[in-house]
């Protein structure tokens, strides 16, 4: 048993599927500045399961230990799909399955340890513990499991819905705006299109960890090291994710510009932020404010 039972026991799994990624993880653990940590938690205790993915188990000094977590999943490959999948996909094409890379097993959960075999895995292959042993599982913060988590879920690949073709509606009537004045955009998608990140967030405080490709690596203020936030992880649009709560950012949540500056500066009110950027020249005249609520929301990560 994980969570309260075994001492805020948490597991972290690598599924076999991802295992090929693990030399990524270390190189961004050790970019991150959690080098160390990530050591203490492979060597602590650490186990191979039968598909080849990897166990580690660490416990929590400071904090309940939550409940079972995904933390990195990709979009299933078409040799993955089981034949009731397929099925449901002949029904419905635009149906999306997903497989998970790594997740956690908390409060309320189990996990299969070496050296059980046999019936205990499909495959009838056994759990190899390789490193560490019971007595070696390593204690972390909260704040140093944020960190851990927030390397793995760099391997989370966001699965983009297939769009239908939307219903051909009547045209609307074109109303003409002054020369000058952008009508249609919204202060918050003005200020989303014409501010770079590091505009929103150094001034408060957040520095540049370091970036790879896209995606930037971002540590809170008040830490000197170590990521607490990541953008430009997902492809579909530029967001604020957020893995440390110990900011006045919402965690584990995917935030626009918008959303940010509102919450930096408004405390999460999104109509005084649209006032406010409307006043420093941001969008049109009078847009409509739902057009800011839905830039401050956006989509999923």
């Amino acid at each position: 048993m994980t969570g309260s039972p075994s001492g805020q026991l948490e597991l972290l799994e690598l599924e076999g599927r991802a295992a090929a990624e693990l030399p990524r993880l270390l190189d961004l653990a050790v970019r991150a500045g959690i080098g160390p940590l990530w050591a203490a938690v492979l060597t602590g205790y650490s186990e191979r399961t039968p598909s080849g993915g990897y166990h580690w188990l660490y416990r929590i000094a400071d904090h309940e230990t939550p409940g079972n977590t995904r933390l990195a999943q990709r979009a299933a490959r078409p040799d993955e799909l089981t034949a009731q999948e397929r099925a449901i996909l002949e029904r419905h094409p635009t149906r999306r399955f997903t497989r998970c890379l790594a997740e956690t097993r908390g409060e309320g959960g189990w996990v299969i340890v070496a050296p059980s075999h046999g019936p205990t895995h499909p495959t009838g292959l056994p759990y190899r513990r390789v490193a560490g042993s019971p007595r070696t599982i390593p204690t972390i913060t909260w704040e140093q499991r944020e960190q851990l988590h927030a390397a793995i879920r760099q391997l989370d690949e966001p699965v983009t819905p297939v769009r239908t073709q939307p219903q051909r509606t009547p045209p609307r009537a074109i109303v003409s705006c002054p020369t000058g004045v952008r009508g249609a955009v919204s202060p918050g998608d003005d200020f989303e299109a014409r501010t770079d990140w590091s505009e929103v967030l150094e001034p408060l405080g957040w520095r540049l960890s370091h970036a790879d490709g896209q995606t930037r690596y971002w540590t809170r203020p008040g830490k000197d090291r170590g990521v607490s936030a990541t953008t430009g992880h997902a492809g579909d649009r530029d967001r604020l994710f957020v893995f440390s709560s110990s900011t006045e950012l919402p965690s584990e949540t995917p935030l626009t510009k918008f959303a940010a500056y509102a919450w930096l500066h408004h405390g999460g009110g999104f109509s005084a932020a649209a006032r406010a950027l409307r006043a420093d020249g941001y969008g049109g005249s009078d847009t409509n404010n739902i057009n800011d609520h839905r830039s401050a929301r956006g989509s999923n990560r």
